[in-house]
């Protein structure tokens, strides 16, 4: 049928032909892109919603979590100055003790070692390792540390006493916990 049709109106009617099949599909590809468009919108308003929400959370917890770690840092100064600022009740301190045992020395002793075993925050003993020039050093030192009033039970071995000069010693010492220097 196209051929009774002169070639140049053949033409036109082959060119509108293509323009016509060229809109149709254009058309059906526009609608389908707007369906799945409309359709995809509220999955697309929820997962922006919800990342909105989740941002401003976020948001929050980090603000909190600044606040929480200024505060935990504000309870451990004040901790540690609370810790430095109470002392056990009726005990000594270490320094306490090594001033003491300092005023107690007195000429003819060298002291090796000491140890102090506490036991709950309090001093329980004090070993003081030396050496004593002679037996009259060595039973003046004990006396001076029983006279303190910082210090509880102080024992010396007889075996100490033993020799004349030179003389090794362990004094043990049971600190009286309700004294005070």
């Amino acid at each position: 049928m196209i051929n009774l049709i002169p070639p140049t109106a053949q033409a036109q009617v082959t060119k509108e032909y293509w323009i016509r099949v060229i809109s149709v599909w254009l058309f059906l590809v526009g609608t389908a892109i707007f369906l799945v468009t409309i359709l995809n919108m509220p999955s697309y308003v929820l997962v922006h919603t919800q990342l909105d929400t989740y941002l401003l959370e976020f948001t929050n917890a980090t603000i909190n979590k600044e606040s929480f770690t200024a505060a935990e840092a504000a309870i451990v100064r004040t901790n540690t100055i609370a810790t430095l600022l109470v002392k056990p009740q009726g005990g000594m301190s270490f320094t306490e003790v090594v001033s003491q045992l300092e005023k107690s020395k007195s000429t003819g002793i060298i002291i090796f070692d000491f140890a102090i075993t506490k036991a709950k925050d309090v001093i329980a003993t004090i070993t003081i390792t030396g050496q004593a020039d002679s037996r009259e050093a060595l039973s003046t030192f004990r006396d001076t540390l029983d006279a303190n009033p910082s210090f509880g039970k102080v024992t010396l071995p007889l075996s100490s006493l033993a020799k004349d000069k030179e003389i090794p010693f362990t004094i043990t010492i049971a600190p009286d916990n309700q004294k005070t220097p």
